[in-house]
């Protein structure tokens, strides 16, 4: 009776850890495929990421200190942009510029967004 006890008591342990497993997994490769544009600079991870609303798509720009933290989902800077103009195909016309003295410039259109990020360079 007692290693019956013990047997289940690891399958379910182990049926949990492989459950943890797999929605971490599924959670990192839907923000991955949500990625528009990325830059990694002095081990910075700098994202501009899809955004699902109710009604429209817009964009967040979020910066991780650590590829780690990206991969963990933990953001040190996040900032939303709401489009202008809507529309799948817009939302790849921005890109992440000029990273330097702890600010970034995102490029949209031959047009800028300077954001100023301070302590994420730990």
């Amino acid at each position: 009776m007692n290693t019956f006890i013990r047997r289940t008591t690891l399958k379910i342990f182990f049926l949990l850890i492989i459950m943890f497993i797999c929605v971490f997994s599924i959670n990192s490769v839907e923000r991955y495929n949500n990625i528009v544009s990325f830059n990694i600079h002095n081990k910075i991870v700098y994202t501009l990421e899809k955004m699902k609303n109710d009604s429209d798509d817009d964009i967040k720009f979020n910066v991780y200190s650590s590829r780690l933290n990206w991969v963990l989902g933990q953001t040190c800077f996040s900032e939303n942009i709401e489009l202008q103009q809507k529309g799948e195909m817009e939302l790849y016309n921005w890109g992440v510029g000029i990273i330097e003295n702890e600010t970034i410039t995102l490029k949209y259109n031959g047009r800028e967004l300077i954001f100023s990020v301070i302590g994420c360079n730990t």
